[in-house]
Formats: structure tokens, C-alpha cells, sequence
């Protein structure tokens, strides 16, 4: 009888742990670093996406034509990323004045639950709202939905920053917070976490509406030097 309480006791105990939450930390104890000598852990957003990037030295550029709507985007392979700190080292060069260009450091599992660094001239009516300079672009920090939260502010043109997004957790949920050069710039509670929602790693250069107040009108670029995930 006690040998089989205790065969019964161990299989209790496996189902119980059968049912434990996935130890992420555990499948990814130290950084995922992706360093664009190759494109090694990387897929293009579409099968048939232009080829317009380059690799040199361990940078990755990534650039749009002119009279084009080009989007080029790069993502990690794999959909499996949760909470933690993403990091990306971008060049932001110049930019077409008023073109509808964006560079973008982002995270994506679909379109209501995506996190975003876009950056580009911006409109107009956007830069005048910003008192933005004639050497400062717009950046955009956005949570696209669930629930919807949006900061914008500016960065200088022709220099290379830290951006970051990390992900933290409340009562399951996710605690999202923006970063630039290691600053805080904006957080937001979300209102979905890990277990329905994991993401896809992007890095993107693209022509984009909302981003200015006509078609690019030259060759716009970014240069990526890594992007990084640490699970927290």
C-alpha cells in the first residue's frame, strides 16, 4: 500500500508540473544578439520584398527609392519573444525633407498588439506641435492597440542611438517602456501578456503615409549595427 500511495504521489506531482507556465528563462537563459554579419536568425517580411538593403562590416542598411511606397523589413525567424528588454543601435541620417520615409525598430505579433519606434521627417502640422528644429526628425513610441498609447518627440539628425523597449510584468500583464539613450521616455500598462502574446524582433526602413506630407523624393536609409533580446 505505501509503495502505491507513493507511485501515485509522483505522477500527481508531474501532472502538477505538467501545468506550470513556461520557464522562459530557462529556454533563453543568456541575450539572443542579432549583429548583421549575415542574416543568420533573420527573415524577410515577405517572400517577394525588394531587395534593398546592404551588409557591410556588420551593419545592416536598409533603405527605400524615391516615388516608391518600398516597405523593407526584417524580422526574427522565430515569434517567441515575451518579457524582457529589446535593443536596437540605429543610425538616423538626414532624411528627405517633408518625405514620407519612416525607420523602424519594432516589435509585431499582429496589428493590435505591435510596439513601435518610427522615425522620420514627420508632417508638418506634427513638427510645428513639437517646435521640432531644422536638425531634428520626429520619433514616434506606440503602442498600437490593447490599449492604444502614443508619445512623440524629436531626435537630433546624422547620429547613432541606443533604443530600447522592455517589456516587464504585472499580474501577467505587460508593463511596456520606451527608452532612448538609455532614458525613459514613456511607459503604458498593456492589457495582454506572454501567455496569448508573444512577438517577432523587426528591424525596417519605410515609405509611409503618416510619416511626412508627400512621396519620397530621394533614397532614404538606416543603418542597424545589432538588435538584441534579455529576457528579464
Amino acid at each position: 500500500m505505501k509503495i502505491l500511495l507513493l507511485v501515485i504521489t509522483i505522477v500527481l506531482g508531474v501532472s502538477s508540473c505538467s501545468k506550470e507556465k513556461t520557464d522562459y528563462n530557462a529556454l533563453r537563459p543568456t541575450p539572443i544578439r542579432w549583429d548583421f554579419n549575415n542574416l543568420d536568425g533573420l527573415a524577410k517580411d515577405r517572400p517577394d520584398m525588394m531587395d534593398n538593403y546592404t551588409l557591410k562590416d556588420g551593419i545592416l542598411e536598409i533603405f527605400t527609392r524615391p516615388d516608391t511606397y518600398d516597405r523593407i523589413k526584417f524580422r526574427s525567424q522565430d515569434k517567441a519573444y515575451v518579457q524582457g528588454k529589446y535593443s536596437w543601435r540605429v543610425f538616423i541620417p538626414e532624411m528627405g525633407t517633408g518625405d514620407m520615409a519612416s525607420i523602424g525598430c519594432f516589435l509585431y505579433s499582429d496589428d493590435q498588439h505591435e510596439l513601435d519606434f518610427e522615425i522620420g521627417y514627420g508632417k508638418e502640422t506634427v513638427r510645428n506641435s513639437l517646435n521640432a528644429t531644422d536638425d531634428e526628425l520626429v520619433v514616434y513610441m506606440t503602442s498600437q492597440g490593447n490599449p492604444h498609447h502614443q508619445l512623440k518627440t524629436t531626435l537630433k539628425r546624422n547620429q547613432w542611438y541606443d533604443l530600447d523597449i522592455e517589456l516587464e510584468l504585472k499580474d501577467g500583464k505587460y508593463i511596456a517602456t520606451w527608452y532612448i539613450n538609455g532614458n525613459s521616455i514613456t511607459s503604458r500598462e498593456l492589457d495582454f501578456g506572454p501567455e496569448e502574446t508573444k512577438f517577432y524582433v523587426f528591424v525596417s526602413v519605410e515609405n509611409l503615409t503618416f510619416m511626412g506630407d508627400h512621396i519620397p523624393a530621394q533614397r532614404n536609409y538606416a543603418q542597424f549595427d545589432y538588435m538584441e533580446y534579455q529576457y528579464n
